[in-house]
């Protein structure tokens, strides 16, 4: 893969359509719809990215430069990287998100974890990651569960 010279020419478009479409469906109808149904609006900061532009962010991290916090394209296949299998051969899908309502009502120190037991109770999810006070919000990554056929749970 050649990498991009710089992020604006980065390629957006998915290498394999039908899979990012279907596992960013599943992760829409499984995790973020229901989501948004329980706590309110949901505020995407992260979701789909091409290899090609996954691959930039990534370098532009190992050399220092600020803003950029890609983990490497084998890291983030079946990830953030929709449209590329993991190393088992399984897909997937993740997307960083705020719950603005949540955050608003729930700022006591582990109040995240009332979100998360909810989750884990009402949800099919591979993987949580929480940061509760990322820039004064409730910012978490949700990846919907793997499997080599896209079935949940």
């Amino acid at each position: 893969m050649v990498l991009c010279p710089r992020i604006s020419l980065c390629p957006r478009i998915s290498d394999d359509p039908d899979l990012a479409i279907r596992v960013g469906t599943k992760l829409c109808e499984e995790l973020l719809e229901p989501l948004q149904e329980k706590w309110g609006r949901i505020a995407i900061r992260s979701v789909y990215r091409s290899a090609e532009l996954n691959a930039f962010g990534n370098q532009m991290q190992k050399e220092g430069k600020s803003g950029y916090t890609c983990a490497s394209n084998d890291a983030n296949a079946a990830g953030h990287i929709w449209d590329l299998p993991d190393a088992d051969g399984l897909t997937g899908a993740t997307a960083c998100i705020v719950l603005p309502l949540f955050w608003e009502q729930h700022q006591n120190t582990g109040d995240w974890r009332m979100l998360a037991d909810w989750i884990d109770q009402n949800l099919p999810y591979s993987a949580l990651e929480f940061f509760p006070h990322l820039l004064g919000v409730q910012h978490f990554v949700a990846r919907a569960a793997k499997a080599p056929d896209l079935q949940l749970r």
